[in-house]
């Protein structure tokens, strides 16, 4: 796509469309012009804001026009209640609210390239990483990647765990099923040489038996250590990519992620480094499994169920955002938090459901296109939602809901804080 295939107007004066210092030639019209235009063809439009705060997004996509006089980093964002939005022409409007429109932020560096981005049909996906999360992560990306995922490169310290993987994956066949994904060993230097790197490698999990009440925590300080200097590289590469975290704790470790990268030689944060919308931490869908299981063990209503917030303690299960049941949402979320214990207590570590959930399944839906559970960057923090990724941009679910919901998720960001 070339920028000559996008609708971007010079129209400030009429709706509050604006084109500053936009490097590009743009057409300058009337509102008449421009709705001739949106209707005879399904070119996208842009939207252009301008946010400098460090953590802002570069660019998002919203389908409610209601979104647009919303301040997107912030988690009030995820509430529509009561939203009215910016007063522009009604074909304006139905063209966001049936083709989606994307955001994109003038405030942050190379904001230009993001007016041209788009999802790519086929990924090239790294995995770092082939302990039993990783290794239960790749066989799900194997058996239930074809048609999205061309190939999958396998990364370990490990040189003779990278082969035995490669070698057992690569042998997992359908004999229906004619494109998997190819799985080839890889070196360091070519982890970002691909458009998804999922990061996996972890330090110092507690053994079965261990009485600690949130295992992913005693991991934050040493899988930092380790996930630091891919950062950096990512950085040096110039990676374009997904930065997907799967290691725990996923929220805090996202944070540190974008922060790393975002740092100068001599230590000073220069916004030239990951994108926050590049950075994804992929823990909550696995939170939201356990939600959905525990609700129909217990006959708990949750059909409009959520999960909300971090892969940890402070979790945030909802039996309805808008028709908040106190008595039922913390019966499940103690019930959720609590699962992997279960596991523990039965003499296992806890890694399967996590890999498939959070891990696999997560991770086809991003590259799918399709809504999922995963981290987001929010508020300044990296914090859990249903969200999407599109042809227009990263997308968060909005719904109404109760004023109790967006009292809690602001608890949850404040606590998310402390780690930054």
């Amino acid at each position: 796509m070339k920028v000559s295939d996008l609708k971007i107007y010079d129209l400030k004066e009429a709706f509050g469309l604006t084109l500053e210092n936009l490097d590009i030639d743009h057409p300058q019209v009337a509102i008449g012009d421009l709705e001739k235009e949106i209707k005879k063809d399904d070119k996208p439009l842009v939207w252009l804001i301008k946010n400098d705060a460090p953590e802002a997004k570069s660019s998002y996509r919203v389908s409610q026009v209601s979104a647009l006089s919303q301040p997107a980093e912030t988690v009030a964002f995820l509430d529509s209640s009561g939203d009215e939005g910016p007063n522009i022409p009604a074909f304006v409007s139905d063209f966001i609210m049936n083709k989606g429109i994307r955001v994109v932020n003038t405030g942050q560096f190379g904001w230009q390239n993001q007016i041209l981005e788009t999802v790519r049909k086929k990924w090239r996906v790294n995995v770092l990483g082939l302990g039993d999360v990783g290794g239960t992560l790749l066989t799900g990306l194997r058996l239930m990647g074809h048609g999205i995922i061309s190939e999958i490169g396998i990364f370990d310290l490990d040189s003779k765990r990278r082969r035995r993987w490669t070698l057992e994956l690569g042998q997992i066949l359908d004999p229906n099923v004619k494109d998997y994904p190819l799985i080839r060993e890889i070196e360091m230097e070519d982890l970002f040489d691909c458009d998804m790197f999922v990061f996996c490698a972890s330090r110092s999990v507690p053994q079965v038996g261990s009485n600690v009440a949130d295992v992913r925590m005693i991991q934050y300080e040493s899988n930092s250590k380790i996930i630091v200097p891919y950062a950096k590289m990512a950085r040096d590469k110039g990676f374009e990519g997904i930065f997907a975290v799967v290691s725990d704790p996923v929220d805090q470790l996202c944070y540190r992620v974008f922060h790393s990268s975002n740092l100068d030689a001599s230590g000073q944060f220069d916004g030239r480094g990951l994108r926050a919308e590049q950075v994804r931490g992929y823990g909550l869908g696995v939170m939201f499994a356990r939600a959905s299981y525990y609700a129909d063990w217990h006959q708990i209503p949750f059909e409009n169920g959520r999960a909300y917030g971090p892969h940890g303690k402070d979790l945030l299960v909802v039996n309805d955002p808008l028709h908040y049941d106190a008595a039922l949402s913390e019966n499940l979320t103690e019930l959720t938090v609590n699962a992997n214990l279960e596991v523990r207590e039965a003499g296992y570590k806890p890694f399967i459901a996590p890999a498939l959930s959070s891990g696999a399944l997560s991770l086809l839906n991003t590259m799918k296109g399709k809504w999922h559970d995963s981290a987001v960057m929010m508020g300044g923090v990296y914090i859990g939602c249903r969200n999407r990724l599109t042809q227009t941009g990263l997308e968060v679910e909005r719904r109404p809901m109760h004023e109790t919901v967006q009292t809690k998720l602001n608890h949850v960001v404040k606590v998310l804080k402390t780690y930054v």
